[in-house]
């Protein structure tokens, strides 16, 4: 059940952008019909439905400047004045068919710069050149360009590889004039925005890939795109566990007495482990990539008495959990679909506090869920700078990284999924960061969904299971609200609730949402503090981190689409 705050967060489609991080996404091929909300042709000519949207989709209006380019704090260092005189601008991680949009475009994107003022710059370019290197690099090409006079764009390539960082670098100080309005612009032009940027002498002798990194670690760290999760005073645990080889040696043997709360890990076991809805989909980095969302359902995660002190905080202590949640901490705010009526959900001041001052239960399980999945960071959704409300801009929409349920009979419940990051408007600043991308996409952020089931009782004949869908497959799997039960999921898997049956009398289901974005630990845009901030040169390209399924668990049940079986004859002689 998704917060009617969240409804900003819900269906935009940028089927009018084009390619790589903007989506190839949406116009890979002129002959596929590419739509996240009503599936894709794959090249194979197997038709992939990607999930069951609730929200109504539509064009965001123009989305308002928003480069920040002054305040990331890599912009034009006046205290050092530049002694470049060549005007230019390098592009990184575009792929060739938004290069040709922007060709097309050059003059309304770039005014009266010159063909050769424009350059593109592959991955492999970025890993072994400076910067300095490539404005020489720039500054013969014009040279070159005056001697042979005015000559076409060059074509698009995409030869090197595209690179990992998506930035538009403006060399010199009359391309100023173009950064207030260029992402404006590349929308106009049907190509996704960017993290926007000004050379200053100190990247000279970096390389182009580290220049990038530094400048969109900048970008993320003004809009506060990376929050890491609190862990508390179990943070040395977290850290020690994920230390070690295996977090289950150093859970067993620590002596440690914060690191109790980690001891709970060895009464999880897991219920679930499952991937479906599956099929290929275009990377932003060019190419197609087997794609498949992953569910997994534990036990034990969390003991029974903290499961009961987190439903005494987000209700009252003695609230009688037979008959509907107090009006002083909830509301009725939540809905799955524009036009049902609302459902109990927690009200915004309880939703950031469980945010800045999470209590010890949540503490807890943050703890474990962080040493279980030790090769992320995990962090807070940043909701707030995700989507926007019409005519109102970023944040006004009031998202919040948690949702609270209370679900009743009766209620509406309709298929929905959390976030997609294919989804958010143009306007997002986590799009200028990371572009558009299918979820899972690696060296990419993943968002996830963690579910916990509140109720101190809730038998069979009761109902109000969660519902994922397996879209290609029509059919779909079912978990119990067990008490302390926690579910993870991708979060644009489709899921819906169960209202709880006329057996319930009254009585809500509770549950408590976190939507969380997971890093890998060198992801280039975390906090020096947090950890990472580089990446070795190929590493990423390559590395294969694991998901919610866990490999020490065996092999997921592949269900529907995931699994081998779908579609085979079912008599065969």
């Amino acid at each position: 059940m998704a917060s009617i705050h969240n409804l900003g967060c819900g269906r935009w489609r940028a089927d009018q952008l084009r390619g790589g991080s903007c989506l190839q996404l949406w116009r890979c091929n002129a002959q596929l019909n590419v739509s996240k909300c009503s599936g894709i042709r794959t090249p194979s000519g197997c038709n992939v439905t990607r999930g069951h949207s609730s929200h109504a989709s539509r064009r965001m209006p123009h989305p308002p400047a928003a480069s920040k380019i002054a305040q990331t704090g890599v912009g034009q260092d006046s205290s050092k004045p530049s002694s470049i005189d060549v005007q230019g601008v390098l592009l990184l991680g575009f792929t060739g068919e938004e290069q040709a949009g922007m060709f097309e475009n050059a003059t309304s994107l770039f005014g009266d710069m010159p063909p050769s003022a424009l350059l593109n710059v592959s991955s492999s370019m970025a890993r072994s050149m400076t910067v300095s290197q490539l404005v020489q690099h720039l500054a013969g090409r014009q040279e070159q360009q005056q001697q042979q006079g005015d000559q076409e764009f060059a074509q698009p390539s995409e030869e090197g590889g595209v690179c990992e960082a998506r930035v538009i670098y403006l060399i010199g100080q009359s391309s100023q004039a173009i950064a207030p309005g260029l992402n404006d612009a590349l929308v106009e032009a049907g190509v996704a925005p960017a993290v926007i940027g000004m050379l200053t002498p100190k990247h000279a002798d970096l390389t182009m890939e580290a220049a990038a990194h530094m400048l969109r670690r900048a970008h993320a760290r003004y809009w506060d795109l990376v929050r890491p999760l609190s862990l508390g005073p179990h943070a040395p645990a977290v850290a020690a566990a994920s230390a070690s080889s295996s977090g289950q040696q150093a859970v067993a043997g620590g002596s440690n007495e914060k690191q109790d709360v980690l001891a709970q890990l060895r009464e999880a076991r897991v219920v679930v482990s499952a991937t479906m809805d599956a099929g290929e989909v275009p990377s932003p980095f060019g190419g197609w990539r087997r794609d498949e969302a992953q569910a997994v359902v534990l036990d034990g995660l969390v003991s029974s008495e903290e499961r009961a002190a987190l439903l005494d905080w987000l209700t009252e202590p003695g609230h009688d959990h037979g008959g509907p949640p107090p009006a002083s901490r909830w509301e009725l705010s939540c809905v799955d679909r524009e036009g049902d009526n609302p459902t109990w959900g927690l009200k915004p001041e309880v939703l950031k506090r469980l945010e800045e001052e999470p209590p010890a239960p949540m503490l807890a399980l943050q703890a474990r869920l962080a040493a279980l999945y030790p090769e992320y960071q995990l962090a807070h959704m940043p909701a707030d700078v995700l989507a926007e409300d019409e005519g109102m801009g970023m944040g006004a929409a009031g998202l919040s990284a948690f949702v609270g349920n209370a679900v009743m009979n009766g209620d509406p419940c309709a298929w929905h999924d959390d976030a997609d990051p294919a989804s958010f408007p143009p306007s997002s600043p986590w799009v200028h960061c990371y572009g558009y991308y299918y979820n899972r996409q690696p060296r990419r952020p993943r968002f996830v969904t963690l579910l916990l089931y509140l109720n101190e009782a809730w038998g069979e004949e009761l109902q109000a299971e969660t519902l994922f869908a397996d879209p290609s497959a029509d059919a779909g799997i079912f978990v119990r609200p067990i008490p302390g039960r926690v579910v993870l999921m991708d979060q644009d898997t489709s899921h819906r609730i169960a209202a709880p049956s006329k057996a319930a009398n009254g009585a809500p289901r509770y549950s408590l949402v976190w939507k969380l974005v997971w890093f890998d630990h060198d992801d280039p845009t975390l906090p020096s503090g947090v950890e990472g901030g580089s990446r070795s040169a190929g590493a990423a390209a390559s590395k294969q981190q694991p998901g919610l399924c866990r490999p020490e668990w065996g092999p997921p049940m592949r269900f529907g689409s995931a699994g081998e079986h779908l579609g085979r004859p079912a008599w065969q002689q």
